[in-house]
């Protein structure tokens, strides 16, 4: 295993709590009373296997040498903003603006894939001129 560092934890946490937040804390309205499920329902799932994704590609992070990692941050970019999107964009939402997938679930995903992008996009920047000396 190659040294972990600070960012590999801080996006291993933020990974984590995007996948089982979404799933558990801020997740999407509860069935409806006929059993059937809102559109929203579908969001939180996708937004759920995407958080699995950081996650299991951040653990890979903890075996890798830095240009790999750096790699791995990079391709964080990008997925942040697609699952930034998802709640609202990707997959509609309810058509109600004040049920708990538009007041919780969006923005809590929106601000957690803007901390990943964020950390993810400085720590590559810190890697690549760490392997440049």
């Amino acid at each position: 295993m190659k040294k972990v560092s600070v960012s590999d934890v801080i996006l291993l946490v933020l990974s984590l709590i995007l996948a089982v937040g979404s799933h558990v804390a801020f997740h999407a309205c509860a069935a409806k009373p006929d059993g059937s499920w809102m559109v929203c329902h579908w969001a939180e799932h996708v937004v759920t296997a995407l958080g699995a994704v950081f996650a299991v590609l951040c653990v890979a992070r903890f075996f890798f040498a830095s240009k790999t990692k750096a790699g791995i941050s990079l391709s964080f970019v990008p997925l942040a903003i697609v699952t930034a999107l998802v709640p609202g964009v990707i997959v509609n939402l309810c058509m109600m603006k004040d049920m708990h997938c538009h007041t919780v679930m969006r923005p809590a995903v929106v601000v957690l894939s803007i901390l990943i992008l964020i950390v993810s996009a400085v720590d590559a920047i810190v890697l690549l001129k760490k392997t440049d000396k």
